[in-house]
């Protein structure tokens, strides 16, 4: 055997690309690559049954997904599963996936005094609704190696918290999804903030539906934090400002910061006393439409709070909050946790109370933004002070009513923009083709578009290249949204879009959408969520008619890389 393949380094990178059953053989082959096979093996789990299926099967059985022991583990079958588990770093235990009886689990939850079960866990992912069963089980995979934390709203939150508080000091990375986000926003926020102080090493937290206090932002602001995602709700109900007129908190090497609010004030006011003066990716998910006077009160916060040379990626989103889903989800949970109280008597059923008086005192901190207004160049052209923007997108009910010349003068002011959309609520905000080429030339690097064309009386087939020399970047994206387009058009678009970057361009409208429902009445239209096509021939022949501009365009780029191809041959 050569000499190189008893390098460990080698080896592991090549077996971490072998199938699991490769590794198996690998491993059965010879000493020397017994341990490093056995490592890729092992280095992640997705479920618990490998701990039992490790032990020879006259110990257990199996029932359906169901494993359990048939008698209690030895000194000697401890030592077993220990010298596989010693190799686990990333351990992923999903709801549904194949599992332990509740007596096999008791008895994994009693290793040896003084021993860890999973000493170089760094990778904990919990997908897993009721812990209950496995509660005990969880106690034993703190450590201080792990590194990265996620959590999906776990029912017993408070015991499993605790136990990661304590017995893993070195958390870089803490994620907690929450099933219902509206419920969740008002609860758990003392658990998950008494987690976050005591971590020091944190990089990364995301719990987009928890309200942080002002302490855990503060002991935040201390750590060398890059990425953040929570709800500032509550925490704006307790700030206040500085003697100096200083911004209360600073997070100097934070560059992603995403927000979920119930109202863009809330947010405004949360940047009037923080600061970000690295922050290049800003998310903002809202559960209410926010009024004209929250945009300018935010943008002209936003403008003191972020460094105007930093900021890259602005994304707001006007999300459902589901009030009415989450609630009966709310209930099928206590059911469901009811159901499991015979199980663990002895559990503090405590927690359920105190979140229920957290969230009926959350509740009453909420402000809804209301009044639905139209989103102008007036409410938005405080962005343009932001010159390295790369993206900005705008998912909101409100319309956004920008022309031409509007257009013009934020692509202008973004040099460097790379997306821009302003989603599906735009029928004022319109382009011509002329339009977009003067776009195209301020912005050399836009690669994706969200935007209604004005193709009104477009018939001119332009000699010479249709975008004046411009181009797009491999893999740039055009849609028209429910642009309308006259028959008298479609061959002279289909000429002004076959000099796009083909063959991976694609140039997309939204009149698919609209076609499977273009004769039912007004009030589909509404509940769908969809704009009513007005005095319109039919979306289907609108979605037809762009289908077979972008059909021209594909085949005439064709020709002109055929007929290049060509004469570079003969040259």
């Amino acid at each position: 055997m050569h000499l190189v393949l008893c390098l460990e380094e080698i080896l592991l990178n090549i077996f971490g690309h072998c199938h699991d059953s490769s590794l198996v053989k690998l491993a059965r082959t010879c000493r020397t690559f017994k341990e490093p096979a056995l490592d890729v093996l092992w280095n992640a789990l997705i479920d618990l049954t490998p701990l039992v299926r490790c032990l020879p099967k006259s110990l257990w059985v199996q029932s359906g997904d169901l494993y359990s022991f048939k008698r209690h583990l030895k000194e000697a079958e401890w030592h077993i599963i220990l010298g596989y588990t010693r190799r686990v770093r990333g351990l992923h235990l999903i709801e549904g996936s194949p599992g332990l009886a509740w007596s096999c689990v008791k008895e994994l939850s009693k290793p040896p005094p003084s021993t860890v079960i999973f000493p170089k866990l760094s990778n904990l992912q919990l997908l897993w609704h009721s812990l209950q069963k496995i509660a005990p089980f969880i106690q034993h995979l703190a450590n201080s190696e792990l590194k990265r934390l996620f959590l999906a709203q776990p029912r017993y939150l408070r015991d499993v918290v605790d136990a990661f508080g304590e017995g893993s000091p070195n958390v870089e990375g803490f994620w907690f999804l929450a099933r219902t986000p509206h419920y969740a926003a008002n609860t758990h926020t003392d658990t998950i903030s008494k987690a976050l102080c005591r971590w020091t090493k944190l990089t990364s937290v995301s719990c987009s539906a928890i309200n942080l206090t002002v302490e855990t932002l503060s002991h935040l602001s201390r750590r060398n934090l890059r990425y953040l995602a929570f709800c500032p709700d509550d925490a704006v109900n307790h700030m206040q400002s500085t003697p100096s007129g200083t911004p209360m908190l600073s997070f100097s090497p934070l560059s992603e910061l995403s927000l979920s609010s119930q109202s863009l004030t809330s947010i405004g006011r949360f940047f009037d006393y923080v600061h970000f003066p690295g922050l290049e990716i800003l998310c903002l998910a809202l559960h209410s439409r926010p009024t004209m006077p929250a945009f300018e009160s935010f943008f002209m916060a936003l403008r003191g709070a972020c460094g105007l040379d930093t900021l890259k990626t602005f994304t707001l989103e006007v999300v459902d909050s589901g009030d009415d889903e989450d609630e009966g989800e709310h209930e099928d949970w206590n059911e469901d946790e009811d159901d499991s109280e015979d199980e663990d008597e002895d559990y503090d059923e405590s927690e359920d109370d105190e979140d229920n008086e957290e969230d009926q005192s959350s509740n009453a901190s909420f402000v809804r933004d209301s009044t639905p207004f139209s989103i102008t160049f007036q409410c938005i052209s405080p962005l343009t002070a932001f010159e390295n923007l790369r993206s900005v997108t705008f998912d909101t009910p409100s319309p956004v009513d920008l022309n031409e010349q509007q257009f013009l003068l934020l692509a202008s002011s973004w040099p460097r923009l790379e997306k821009f959309s302003v989603g599906e609520s735009c029928e004022s905000s319109v382009i011509t083709p002329g339009g977009f080429l003067q776009l195209l030339e301020r912005c050399r690097l836009l690669r994706k578009l969200d935007i209604m064309f004005d193709t009104r009386g477009y018939e001119e087939i332009l000699q010479g290249h249709p975008w004046r020399g411009l181009t797009m970047p491999e893999g740039a994206s055009i849609s028209l949204l429910h642009s309308s387009i006259e028959e008298e058009s479609v061959e002279a678009l289909g000429i002004f879009f076959h000099v796009a970057p083909f063959p991976n361009f694609r140039l997309e409208t939204h009149w698919n959408d609209y076609s499977s429902c273009s004769d039912a009445p007004r009030e589909i239209y509404d509940l769908m969520g969809y704009t009513y096509p007005i005095d319109s021939p039919g979306s289907s022949v609108y979605s037809k008619r762009w289908e077979k501009v972008f059909s021209l365009a594909q085949n005439m780029w064709e020709e002109r890389r055929k007929l290049r191809h060509s004469l570079e041959t003969q040259i």
